[in-house]
């Protein structure tokens, strides 16, 4: 996969138009390989930003039409390729309902499909090449390579509305979180899909998990900060803080720069920012 990602990121960097002055704002960030990073923006594009440990820039974007608007995006594959699965929520008459469309990563639509449901979170499991997002206060599945309907996965018990969600794929356990705050985890291994409250955020915006996967990293807009909690707890945490309260305005995606390095992006600011591993900005840089 490395190997066929950096394929389509050199066509990526060599055949799109030189990019503009304008700015852009982020509101989910795709998991990191070989210091590229993919941000979904408000304004219908993803950007492909190369990081290193000292520096970052833009090297390539690409703008998309769907339904609506996009709410979450998924790094995986889709033919044995890598994808992009972009889910966006559109209203019919008083309702709304959900989308996810595959795209390669240079832009390129691959397919796409459309629930009588909206959606509010998306993550992909490499391990099962399985989608799997997030309606109301359910879970469900999505195949790409076998191409089927989304099916339901299952839902826990005190959950309102989910967000967004991220999984640790070693242990087959999704973290999810809910509109009011919660953290939960669901254990896909098992039939029943055995749950429980790991702690409670304010605002949680966006989910990622450690490998090894011992501790789930919360993008908080309400505390404008990011926490952490346990993955193994018999009891609900108090969240930890990783960064000080207020240090983003308004955090939305969370992702790996490598084991010792996370990357905020913030929507508010416009901005991504490489953490160390005790949660220092090591330097910011504004998407422009």
């Amino acid at each position: 996969m490395r190997r066929a990602l950096l394929i389509r990121l050199l066509l990526f960097w060599f055949t799109l138009p030189i990019l503009s002055a304008q700015s852009w704002h982020p509101i989910a960030a795709a998991e990191a390989s070989n210091g590229i990073l993919f941000l979904l923006t408000s304004e219908k594009s993803v950007l492909a930003v190369n990081l290193t440990k000292s520096s970052g820039s833009i090297v390539g974007r690409f703008s998309f039409q769907i339904l609506g608007n996009p709410v979450d995006m998924a790094l995986g594959t889709f033919n044995s390729q890598p994808a992009l699965f972009i889910a966006s929520n559109y209203a019919v008459g008083s309702t709304f309902e959900g989308q996810v469309t595959a795209f390669t990563t240079d832009g390129q639509s691959l397919t796409f499909w459309t629930f009588r449901l909206p959606i509010n979170g998306i993550t992909f499991d490499a391990t099962g090449s399985t989608i799997y997002f997030t309606s109301g206060n359910e879970v469900y599945a999505l195949s790409p390579v076998l191409k089927s309907q989304a099916s339901f996965v299952g839902t826990i018990s005190g959950a309102q509305n989910f967000g967004p969600l991220t999984i640790a794929a070693g242990i087959h356990t999704l973290y999810i979180a809910d509109a009011q705050g919660d953290i939960f985890h669901m254990d896909l291994t098992a039939k029943s899909h055995p749950s429980g409250v790991l702690g409670h955020t304010q605002l949680p915006q966006a989910l990622l998990v450690s490998s090894p996967a011992s501790t789930v990293y919360v993008a908080d807009g309400g505390a404008s900060q990011v926490v952490t909690f346990p993955t193994v707890s018999t009891k609900p945490a108090s969240p930890h803080s990783f960064t000080p309260r207020g240090s983003f305005p308004n955090p939305c995606g969370l992702a790996w720069l490598d084991p010792a390095h996370l990357i905020v992006a913030d929507q508010r600011n416009g901005s991504v920012t490489v953490l160390d591993a005790a949660g220092h900005s090591v330097y910011s840089m504004v998407l422009h």
